[in-house]
């Protein structure tokens, strides 16, 4: 058994951004105590350094074939400048694992939530992503949060609709010069009545905001409107 019993034992293959920061994530870290403070235990648990070893870094729309599986990692920013889809080809349909790039979604409850958390979330980028993975006319994709889906051009018209409908809610109070926490309850409030008027109950709404903690969406609402009046 290696000393790190195994936990490590992976090979990653990543964004060329995200690569140094696998190796070294004393920066990310940084950032992101200062973003959520005491809540970063119970969000992230324990973050470990990975073995330089272990780190690929990977070009968007360069192939790869990995375990006798064909896949081709495309670029696919605005929740993270660094993300990537990964086009999987199979003998009888292509598929796509999405990552967050088409929301956060529970299989029983049929409605897309919105991952926009700071420093990364981008408005019109995301829209441009959303029109590449349509481009790509998949058979299938698998986001990251979670299920298989089959409807992709129901998803991303949800998905399309969801970032306009939530930086135009976070946008209207943010002019008006509402207080952040306000917005949060607020914004709280308004994703709860959307996700009940599609059928999902409270265990469902709850769990929903373990998946997709909300308040950093708006924290990465109000972050890109800031940076675009700058």
């Amino acid at each position: 058994m290696p000393p790190d019993g195994g936990r490590q034992g992976a090979q990653i293959y990543v964004h060329p951004v995200g690569a140094p920061h696998l190796v070294d994530p004393s920066k990310p870290l940084g950032s992101a105590t200062r973003i959520y403070g005491e809540m970063m235990d119970q969000l992230w648990g324990e973050v470990l350094p990975a073995p330089a070893d272990r780190v690929t870094a990977i070009e968007g729309d360069v192939p790869l074939t990995i375990a006798g599986l064909n896949l081709t990692p495309i670029s696919t920013p605005g929740h993270a400048w660094h993300h990537h889809t990964y086009r999987l080809e199979g003998p009888d349909e292509t598929i796509a694992f999405t990552g967050d790039a088409l929301g956060i979604h529970l299989p029983h409850v049929g409605v897309a939530d919105l991952p926009a958390p700071p420093p990364e979330f981008h408005l019109e980028t995301w829209r441009d992503t959303l029109d590449r993975i349509e481009s790509e006319q998949f058979d299938a994709i698998y986001p990251t949060h979670f299920s298989r889906m089959d409807n992709l051009t129901q998803q991303l018209a949800q998905m399309r609709g969801l970032l306009a409908d939530s930086v135009a809610f976070v946008e209207e109070r943010y002019v008006a010069e509402v207080p952040r926490d306000q917005i949060v309850s607020d914004y709280l409030d308004w994703n709860h009545a959307r996700l009940s008027a599609a059928g999902a109950d409270e265990t469902a709404v709850r769990q929903m905001s373990l998946a997709n903690p909300l308040f950093m969406s708006v924290d990465g609402i109000l972050r890109y409107l800031r940076k675009r009046e700058g």
